[in-house]
């Protein structure tokens, strides 16, 4: 029985192997199909918000030029709400979507590296390595690449709710990969949870991502 056992086990493995193989041949245009469709089906956008992926919208200017000075500031300081509220202003301003307020598919795709990896390095610096995007990646890898499972480890999940105000935590105290949230609390409000699990699966599925080293981040 054993043995039939191990089969099974196997024949499971390889079906998961050959959808995850399958999910990433998908091309660019189906994947943010689905993700409107769904997006709309899952949350209804505030009045204020415009549809997700709008089509009226111009190609975004990034900016290359970023100043990261508040950003350590706070850092240094302990400030860290106040470093989330700047690292999604800074990650919008390098995405040329400040006006529209989140980063969509083709913005994380695009975002630039380098600027994620001084985002990243000075929040590794002040919080000994506790905080930053490569901790969330790493623990979204570790979770097989399931989002709700980075959402309980990381707890932006309390009693079902996600990015509860009273629950989120802004000490050195919180969870390891706890922050910076922000900006992925503006991807949830504006496409749901379906946009929030691709906008992540985008980002942490980049083969670009650079070893972070925990120092002084320059411009």
């Amino acid at each position: 029985m054993e043995w039939i056992a191990l089969l099974v086990a196997i024949a499971i493995l390889v079906v998961w192997i050959g959808w995850k193989a399958k999910l990433n041949r998908q091309s660019r245009e189906r994947r943010e199909a689905t993700f409107m469709r769904r997006s709309l089906e899952t949350v209804v956008p505030p009045e204020n918000k415009p549809t997700p992926f709008p089509t009226t919208y111009p190609h975004p200017e990034r900016s290359d030029t970023l100043d990261f000075t508040r950003l350590e500031d706070l850092l240094k300081d302990g400030k860290y709400e106040a470093a989330d509220r700047e690292t999604l202003r800074l990650l919008l301003r390098a995405g040329g979507v400040e006006q529209r307020g989140y980063l969509d598919l083709d913005d994380w795709e695009m975002l630039s590296i380098e600027r994620l990896q001084q985002i990243d390095r000075l929040w590794a610096t002040y919080s000994d390595g506790r905080f930053g995007f490569h901790v969330q990646r790493q623990i979204y890898r570790d979770a097989l690449e399931e989002y709700s499972t980075l959402g309980t480890r990381v707890q932006w999940v309390s009693g079902g709710k996600w990015f509860d105000p009273d629950r989120l935590n802004y000490t050195s105290d919180a969870p390891e990969g706890h922050l910076p949230l922000a900006v992925w609390q503006s991807v949830m409000v504006s496409f749901g949870f379906v946009g929030l699990a691709m906008c992540m699966d985008v980002l942490f599925a980049r083969d670009d991502w650079p070893e972070i080293a925990m120092g002084n981040c320059g411009d």
